[in-house]
């Protein structure tokens, strides 16, 4: 081989050497930048998890929702429940805090034929749409307490949560409201006419773990809205010692389901519909 021909034959291997390297040196780069992408995605982000999350969803997923403090609405006292029943029911007066303003009859009649409120109202059916998309949540306990293994499962008090009226025991609750959410599908039960509980059965492997980790269990309610009707109930009034009847706007719900997991692991104990989607 001639030494020009020598030095032409190094030159390609120089050459096809150096793409060699440019391609490593791209291919490094471009995994620089693929890796975190791809850690990213192992964690849903915010936006997905809002979006994603649904009735059907699985119980990680709706935990991940409920910790985000931002994709579910809580109800959470009776002040939000009320404020959700005005919503349902387009009752612009109550919900825009107008019924000092028109306390009569006829000045809320007067009221309603103006421009005002018919802006009023457009912005909260507006709103009432919104409302009904949404999935909501409520605390119904931080403290299981003991397992009963003659029925296998959890009982436990609900006559603080429940405030029919707007007062805080007085009167004794009717079954299945919850801050005038009204949860009928779930286990409710009554006993000498005043005190309400919820008696979850629970399997005795998942109760063993659950009282292992009581003091970072969380048991709550996911639920869709329903419609408002006017529940009509009897409770005994300890003033009078005696039976009275009531009446109380409620909203139904849909797809109820309980999760029972730990705030600190988010291990899932206990995941049961009680209306399923």
């Amino acid at each position: 081989m001639n030494k020009r021909l020598w030095i032409l034959e190094k030159n390609k291997a120089m050459k096809k050497g150096f793409r060699h390297l440019l391609a490593y040196l791209f291919f490094c780069l471009a995994m620089s930048v693929i890796r975190p992408a791809a850690s990213f995605a192992q964690t849903p982000p915010q936006g997905f998890i809002c979006d994603s999350v649904s009735p059907s969803s699985s119980a990680q997923l709706a935990i991940a929702a409920y910790q985000l403090q931002s994709c579910l609405e809580e109800v959470a006292d009776i002040d939000s429940a009320k404020k959700l029943v005005q919503t349902l029911n387009l009752d612009v007066i109550k919900f825009f805090d107008l019924t000092r303003l028109y306390d009569t009859e006829t000045k809320q009649n007067d009221y309603k034929k103006t421009k005002e409120y018919k802006d009023n109202l457009a912005q909260l059916t507006l709103v009432k749409a919104e409302k009904l998309k949404h999935y909501y949540y409520s605390v119904l306990t931080t403290n299981l307490g003991s397992y009963s293994w003659a029925f296998k499962g959890f009982k436990f008090d609900m006559d603080k949560l429940t405030t029919p009226g707007g007062v805080i025991g007085i009167p004794p609750p009717p079954s299945t409201i919850l801050y005038d959410i009204e949860l009928r599908s779930l286990p409710f039960e009554i006993t000498n006419s005043t005190d309400q509980d919820i008696k979850l059965p629970v399997l005795p492997d998942s109760g063993m773990s659950i009282l292992r980790n009581k003091n970072d269990i969380m048991t709550i309610v996911f639920y869709k809205l329903g419609n408002v009707f006017a529940k009509e109930y009897s409770y005994f009034n300890a003033q009078c010692h005696c039976n009275r009847n009531a009446k109380e706007d409620v909203i139904t719900t849909k797809y109820d389901r309980v999760i029972i997991f730990n705030v600190k692991t988010n291990d899932i104990y206990w995941d049961v519909f009680y209306d399923k989607p």
